[in-house]
């Protein structure tokens, strides 16, 4: 899909992808819920070629009551799981993370994507095979108007 009006081109947006994130603390279904919002999407939010939502979600594997990881070293892992995703989708804009989700034992990265499909293919491909330590699953919907986003934001 080709941006038109106000919109940038891909890979030329001006966002700030690292330092403008809001971290909120609440329930979500009843649980205690940890989430950081990148609140330097504003400005694109609901941009046409982004059109479609990625959901990875990283499974904890040692669990405390409340849901979130039990030691430093399992948020630590979570943590370099997340990096990875991170640096991988998000590569010459082609998907933005626009928050994470940290509840009832997973931390789910929510992205948008400018190719549902590439995202498909690298997760597949480049991503999958790296799990050595955490199981993940991988989601796309469309998502037109950023409707997950603007919940939280």
């Amino acid at each position: 899909m080709a941006s038109i009006g106000k919109w940038p081109s891909l890979g030329r947006l001006r966002v700030d992808l690292d330092s403008d994130w809001s971290n909120l603390k609440g329930e979500i279904e009843g649980e205690l819920a940890y989430v950081r919002v990148n609140a330097g999407l504003k400005s694109v939010a609901g941009h046409p070629d982004y059109d479609h939502r990625v959901i990875v979600s990283i499974l904890v594997n040692d669990v405390r009551d409340d849901g979130m990881p039990s030691t430093k070293e399992e948020l630590e892992a979570i943590d370099a799981v997340e990096d990875v995703y991170r640096q991988t989708l998000q590569l010459g804009q082609e998907s933005l993370l626009a928050a994470v989700v940290t509840t009832n034992g997973r931390r789910d990265l929510i992205f948008y994507t400018s190719d549902a499909q590439q995202a498909i293919h690298k997760f597949e491909n480049d991503l999958q095979p790296l799990a050595e330590t955490h199981q993940v699953e991988f989601m796309v919907h469309p998502d037109e108007g950023w409707d997950l986003y603007h919940d939280f934001i």
